[in-house]
């Protein structure tokens, strides 16, 4: 009995995960502000970088596509996406938090968005952290990145009670709740960055 309460309730929870996703995926690719704002991302050329002389070290990858960097250190990456639609959602995802956090000043303490730079269809410049450390990593190894989380979880609680509906606090929060692999710490900062959206 216990067994199947716990897989009902984790059941329920995957649900009401999925639906929240698909809601702020939606709001996403219907606005128009988004749109403009990828239309005036500078682009990268079409053939990037097969008709450069450029040796990529691939430094990653995730469900949306491959990371590469030019040098080990770099604080630039260039992100080649499975498909194209991917690299859209990818782009406009960014583009979108990016907007959506400056709304809120006091997360902007906490967490930080990388900056998009240039894309074509399935390729996108953007900031890399090669210092970023993943989240249960650092919770369960660095007492301040355990401080500024339970911070970072208390603001956006606060900010959810005040507006219940917005798919973006609802993202965030789930994200953070279930330690996302795509929220990292930055020591050095004393910020985590969120480096994917999906």
């Amino acid at each position: 009995m216990r067994r199947r309460l716990f897989f009902y309730i984790l059941a329920i929870g995957i649900l009401i995960n999925n639906l929240a996703q698909t809601a702020l995926i939606d709001r996403i690719l219907s606005s128009d502000d988004i749109k403009n704002s990828c239309d005036l991302l500078p682009n990268l050329d079409v053939n990037w970088p097969k008709n450069k002389n450029i040796k990529l070290i691939r430094a990653g990858s995730g469900g949306e596509g491959r990371i590469y960097v030019k040098y080990r250190k770099s604080h630039i990456c260039y992100k080649n996406f499975y498909n194209h639609n991917r690299a859209k959602l990818g782009v406009a995802s960014l583009l979108f938090v990016q907007k959506e956090i400056n709304l809120y000043p006091n997360l902007s303490r906490y967490l930080i968005i990388p900056q998009v730079y240039k894309k074509n269809s399935s390729w996108l410049k953007r900031d890399y952290y090669p210092k970023a450390i993943k989240l249960k990593m650092a919770l369960a190894t660095d007492d301040l990145a355990r401080e500024r989380y339970s911070e970072l979880k208390d603001q956006v609680l606060i900010l959810f009670e005040h507006d219940s509906t917005n798919e973006f606090l609802a993202g965030l929060y789930q994200r953070i709740e279930h330690k996302s692999t795509n929220i990292m710490w930055l020591k050095k900062e004393r910020k985590f960055v969120w480096i994917d959206i999906f």
